[in-house]
């Protein structure tokens, strides 16, 4: 075999032996996973809930103001993480890591039920419900879809 052939063959096998797994190009339907992923930050809103507890707001909303903080301080880690490693444990903790953003919107709509904070309308509040979930649930979809592209 010459070293052309071989050269092609690495070329063409981006998970050749000796190369990294990481440097594999991503699907453009994970870049929709990473994106998303990154997104969720804009949770980080309920922090100023959460240092308001027992003041203005009720206490039984610690649950998911810190759910709330955790998904969005979290968001950008697990971003970097999807679009810079490839591997078992980054592809099972990103399908926690939005199961429990999930779990989260659920037990906020909970609350919600039990009390609407002052001038909230249940026209606003549950499209955000809906859309939040549904952007989590697409990226278990995606990421259990192009699994190959985390375990090789």
């Amino acid at each position: 075999m010459k070293a052309d052939s071989v050269s092609e063959i690495s070329a063409q096998n981006p998970a050749a032996p000796g190369e990294s797994n990481a440097r594999r190009p991503i699907n453009r339907w994970l870049w929709v996973v990473i994106g998303l992923s990154a997104l969720v930050v804009y949770r980080l809103v309920a922090l100023p809930g959460l240092l308001d507890l027992g003041d203005s707001t009720p206490e039984f909303w610690v649950v998911a103001f810190t759910g709330d903080t955790f998904m969005g301080v979290t968001a950008l880690i697990i971003a970097i993480m999807l679009w810079k490693t490839r591997g078992l444990a980054i592809w099972t903790t990103a399908i926690a890591w939005h199961m429990i953003g999930i779990k989260d919107y659920l037990a906020g709509a909970q609350f919600l039920a039990v009390e609407l904070p002052d001038g909230a309308s249940l026209s606003v509040i549950v499209p955000i419900f809906a859309v939040g979930i549904s952007a989590q649930v697409l990226c278990i979809f995606l990421l259990v879809r192009f699994r190959r592209d985390y375990l090789g």
